[in-house]
């Protein structure tokens, strides 16, 4: 399982690490997860409230790569790109400076 998720992404992040190698991780991880709170009381809730983090992280990741996509378009303020992706200003204008952009 783990040599066709690595060979069927040519998608990367930017430490190298193919897409897919990170879903084949996320996979194996939520299994063992699920696995250990589904025996514990009130594992449901724990369980819940750690997917929330892990989605929340994701938004967060998507917002910061749509900005530097924005950013380097040119066609929306910085403040545009911040009330249009709810982030705040200084953080969308940190990342124009850290990319260069």
């Amino acid at each position: 399982m783990r040599q066709l998720a690595a060979r069927s992404s040519p998608k990367r992040f930017e430490n190298g690490k193919p897409f897919q190698y990170y879903n084949y991780e996320y996979k194996n991880n939520l299994f063992c997860l699920g696995s250990y709170f589904k025996d514990c009381e009130n594992g449901g809730a724990a369980m819940s409230k750690i997917m929330e983090g892990m989605r929340e992280e994701i938004r967060e990741e998507t917002k910061t790569k749509t900005a530097i996509n924005l950013i380097k378009l040119g066609k929306l303020t910085i403040e545009e790109i911040a009330q249009v992706l709810d982030l705040s200003v200084e953080k969308v204008a940190e990342l124009a400076k850290t990319k260069n952009i």
